[in-house]
């Protein structure tokens, strides 16, 4: 006879099943179903307080009790198993696909946990942290990253990451000889006793017994020594910044977000499909599409005079730019679809708002008629994620910090605001003429800049606000067509420090107004013949939305410069790929924005000495821009020149100087900058450079130390010019960290 006793834990309830040949003699527990098939000798254990799509299961089989099987699905975090095997049995571990069955006559001996647990994966921080889901005093076993060391005369401690938690767990070494080939960045396999913690700040730590270093990190080259790393500075290593916490937090909050949008429409029986990168559409009619190419394998064997003879597919196929006109094919048939998948745009722009790869998720349903009804789903979705944002955000202090500010903004408890494109722009234009404030004079048939949309949602409503029924000249050709005939019914969120989040509308589902839409447009119907056959056969009012999902995150996240967001998606930028050096964008896709860098009406100009590495140089980048003109030495400015050297301090009463003449700067290096003849820079209105930190990557967190771009959006700002400041600086992802250090 064999007997296996089990020992679980499950849900803080603990429960004793002994099993002879395969029967339950005794098991029972509080909020768990069991059942037993007695044919099968299999009993299986399932919490009740769970839903259907993630059952917490058990299940342990009979046949001599050769194995028992743990599901993939089963959370580790709220089981903990211990057993004693009373007498000789084969016991193996295995997932839901089969156990690891023993030939006949081969019995294993006894097994500790440790042993026990090879068969899947072990608890990870994060689990072992929680009071929950370990006991205290247990021998555990813990894999991850040395973040750092401290050693003292008789005692050792590291701080230990696998990636799980915001937090490390403190490991502490009696014995500090342990740690002799410890260093930041090692992956270690440690040893020892979970234990209550005496230390402020955490309620555990291992106490450890043994060390084995897996992989070894040379401290004289490693690049992530320190957490707080500046953006430009992680984008030249960008294959490591994953391991500084900051991106690791981003990381885990742009799963948690998914998640919480997945379980969002599951809940509302939407269908989750996967739709083609590569398309033979632009979805916007813009034209900003990567174009496919490939070599030319067949052209000498098969010539030809047909201009897409070398095509690879047999016409110009490109990277999709929107999986919209795909997702309304589907739901033609299948009433509700959504997808979370990659979109690109060949938009050669520098800002902060812009990548040339980014994901969206975007949703399209059947029988809805009115862009408020889209717009409830959208409220919906994003009020759902925010509910959670205690659950979602990491626990940094920057980001506890910003969480409150954010769910108070984000007004869950109310209605947001709806307000129509020509409201808006009235609003503005007042504004607007009462303070000249804007960068860009708004005007009826103007698309809405970034600081029109930030101020919308800042000033005039103080929340997240829906602006519909833009002119459909701003639009792309699939919007309906209001009935008068000026608008179309679509909507953008804005949403307070960021701007635009969400852009949708209802589609055009009438034939003869999608026709005329091509032609407005001025595009090819012949290659759009597919997606009118959606109107020819059974066509019904239908609507959606696309997600920027990286700006979603960063509203989450509470990040002003966006750029951390970006990094987590290691971005393609125009000048940058995963494994180059870093670029300027950090935001996604933006339809009604020019490309371009905004054109700012003062004037600009530097002395520039040479002296700076060009890719580098924010002058030089400036000048390529077209933001700046270059001066000759000697050459005399009308407008302030701010350099180290001025004699007066920038003041607001400096405005009418800038305005009418401009600011002027030095490119030159700072550790030469007694070689500048000063002298020879002449003007009439010299001014000292503003005592800030920098937040340049070349001087970052230096007082004083600011380069071209900083110094002309400093002395912009003190002279009340904030606007243009903004639009300066938004060439750089560094940009809004400037003022961010600066407040």
């Amino acid at each position: 006879m064999k007997l296996v006793r089990f020992l679980m834990k499950l849900n803080n309830e603990t429960v004793t099943i002994e099993l002879k040949n395969g029967s339950v003699v005794h098991g029972t527990i509080t909020g768990v179903d069991m059942q037993m098939n007695t044919h099968l000798k299999t009993v299986k254990m399932t919490a009740r307080n769970r839903e259907p799509t993630s059952l917490d299961s058990l299940s342990i089989r009979g046949n001599n009790i050769r194995y028992f099987v743990l599901p993939d699905a089963l959370p580790l975090d709220t089981l903990k198993m211990m057993r004693e095997v009373e007498a000789a049995a084969g016991v193996g571990i295995a997932g839901e696909a089969g156990g690891v069955e023993e030939e006949d006559g081969v019995e294993a001996g006894d097994s500790d946990l440790c042993s026990l647990c090879t068969g899947f994966l072990p608890p990870t921080i994060r689990q072992l942290l929680s009071p929950s889901n370990a006991e205290l005093c247990s021998p555990v076993r813990v894999n991850g990253w040395v973040k750092s060391v401290r050693r003292q005369k008789n005692v050792a401690f590291a701080v230990i990451s696998d990636g799980s938690s915001e937090r490390g767990l403190q490991a502490v070494f009696t014995d500090p000889s342990l740690t002799r080939q410890l260093t930041s960045g090692t992956s270690v396999r440690l040893d020892g006793i979970l234990a209550q913690s005496p230390g402020r700040g955490q309620d555990r730590e291992l106490r450890v017994d043994t060390v084995e270093v897996l992989g070894k990190s040379d401290q004289t080259t490693y690049p992530i020594q320190k957490q707080a790393l500046p953006v430009e500075y992680l984008r030249d290593h960008c294959h490591l910044r994953a391991r500084t916490d900051g991106i690791a937090s981003m990381l885990r909050l742009r799963h948690r977000a998914s998640r919480s949008l997945h379980n969002f429409f599951e809940a509302r029986d939407f269908c989750f499909v996967h739709t083609p990168i590569v398309t033979s559409n632009d979805c916007e009619g813009a034209g900003e599409t990567f174009r496919i190419a490939s070599p030319n394998i067949h052209q000498q064997q098969t010539p030809s005079t047909s201009p897409d003879a070398d095509e690879f597919f047999g016409k110009p196929a490109y990277l999709t730019v929107s999986s919209q006109l795909h997702l309304e094919a589907m739901a033609a048939a299948m009433s509700r679809v959504y997808t979370l998948s990659p979109c690109f745009r060949a938009e050669r722009s520098q800002t902060n708002r812009h990548l040339s790869e980014f994901w969206m998720l975007e949703a399209e349903w059947a029988f809805t008629e009115t862009v408020d009804d889209v717009c409830q789903i959208v409220e919906a979705a994003l009020k759902h994620v925010l509910e959670e944002a205690g659950d979602l955000s990491p626990q940094s202090a920057e980001y506890n910090e910003q969480v409150p500010k954010l769910l108070e903004s984000a007004k869950l408890t109310e209605r947001w605001a709806r307000i129509t494109y020509d409201e808006a722009i009235s609003e503005l234009a007042k504004f607007h003429a009462s303070t000249r404030k804007f960068v860009f004079e708004p005007a009826w048939g103007r698309a809405l800049q970034s600081e029109h949309e930030r101020w919308i949602a800042e000033k005039l409503v103080g929340g997240p606000t829906f602006v519909i029924n833009y002119p459909a000249s701003l639009k792309p050709f699939y919007m309906r067509l209001n009935d008068d005939s000026r608008t179309v019914a679509c909507f953008d969120l804005l949403v307070p420090h960021l701007g635009e989040l969400v852009g949708g509308s209802l589609r055009e589902e009438r034939e003869e107004h999608l026709r005329e839409a091509f032609n407005r447009h001025g595009m090819n119907q012949a290659e759009y013949d597919w997606y009118l056959d959606l109107r020819k056969y059974g066509s019904a009012p239908h609507g959606g939305f696309g997600l920027g999902f990286e700006r979603l995150i960063s509203w989450m996240g509470g990040i002003d410069n966006l750029s951390l967001a970006d990094d987590v998606l290691e971005e393609r930028r125009p000048d940058s790929a995963i494994d180059s050096d870093g670029g300027e964008s950090v935001a996604e896709e933006d339809n009604d924005e020019s490309t371009r860098p905004s054109a700012i009406p003062v004037s600009m100009a530097m002395w520039d000495f040479g002296h700076c590495d060009p890719r580098r140089c924010s002058g030089r980048k400036l000048l390529h821009l077209g933001l700046i003109e270059e001066l000759k030495i000697g050459q005399r400015f009308r407008g302030i020149v701010v350099t180290p050297r001025g004699s007066q301090l920038v003041s607001p009463s400096d405005r009418e100087i800038v305005l009418q003449h401009g600011i002027a700067v030095v490119e030159c290096s700072w550790a030469r900058i007694d070689e500048i003849p000063f002298r020879r820079l002449a003007s009439p209105h010299e001014r000292i450079l503003p005592y800030l930190v920098a937040a340049n990557p070349v001087n970052y967190g230096k007082p004083w130390k600011l380069n071209c771009a900083e110094a002309i959006a400093a002395a912009f700002y003190i002279v009340g010019l904030h606007a243009f400041a903004d639009s300066l600086l938004s060439n750089f992802s560094w940009g809004l960290s400037f003022w961010n250090i600066n407040k």
